[in-house]
């Protein structure tokens, strides 16, 4: 009988465990446990934009179905996206979301997203271009934005207080930016405008935001297969309208 009661001990102790940690996922050596999120994700592309060839004034669009909570569901998602430019450019400003809802997640969605990192931690953003973005979303300096991320999306608008309709967003090749070569990822890099739906500064609706992406060669390794990465992006952060 003693034997029984231990080993019904050891059972319930087990199942106890595996319920504690189930939708949790821990990852790499550095103690990152990423938030649980069983919800399904899903990705709609539109539009063509050239991965070799300067076309100006091409469309393309990229809707996702929900902002992810958790690492390992951005990654789903990305994957599905990112296959396109306009899919990395979409997947940025989901990341940017994520950051402002949970900075340790949403941190590492952005380094997983970009080409340039943290030189001694991949799962960091080089900590430069990071105090910008806690400055914006956070407040850190006294003074926050954290409608930016939102005012990308389709019907987000400053009298809405930026809340969108479908987390959409549509980008176009500029005219006169062609496609340029990038040394460091052997590939080339394409320069985009993303459509915000907040006025800038200047009241000029809808106003388009520079943004470039880059396929790194895939004998560079570290970047997500077969996906575009952002490469330049700050011009994000800079004249969407306080709501």
């Amino acid at each position: 009988m003693k034997k029984i009661n231990i080993l019904y001990v050891i059972v319930v102790f087990s199942l106890t465990f595996l319920l504690a940690s189930c939708g949790k996922e821990k990852i790499g050596d550095d103690g990152f446990v990423d938030p649980e999120d069983n919800e399904p994700v899903s990705v709609t592309l539109g539009g063509e934009i050239s991965h070799d060839v300067y076309t100006a004034e091409q469309e393309g669009s990229c809707e996702v179905n929900r902002i992810p909570k958790s690492f390992a569901k951005f990654k789903e998602m990305y994957a599905q996206a990112a296959i396109e430019p306009q899919g990395a450019v979409t997947m940025f400003v989901v990341a940017i979301e994520m950051y402002r809802q949970n900075p340790e997640v949403g941190e590492r969605c952005m380094a997983y997203s970009v080409w340039r990192r943290d030189a001694s931690d991949p799962n960091k953003m080089p900590a430069v271009e990071m105090s910008k973005v806690k400055q914006k979303l956070l407040g850190t300096d006294g003074y926050a934005q954290p409608y930016i991320p939102m005012a990308y999306f389709e019907g987000a608008t400053p009298a809405n207080k930026y809340k969108p309709t479908k987390y959409k967003c549509n980008v176009f090749v500029p005219s006169g930016d062609a496609y340029s070569p990038l040394s460091s990822a052997k590939a080339m890099v394409i320069p985009l405008n993303v459509k915000s739906y907040g006025e800038d500064w200047n009241h000029n609706p809808n106003r388009a935001h520079n943004i470039t992406v880059v396929k790194p060669n895939e004998s560079i390794k570290g970047y997500p297969k077969n996906c575009y990465v952002v490469n330049a992006w700050n011009d994000l952060f800079m004249g969407i309208l306080v709501p």
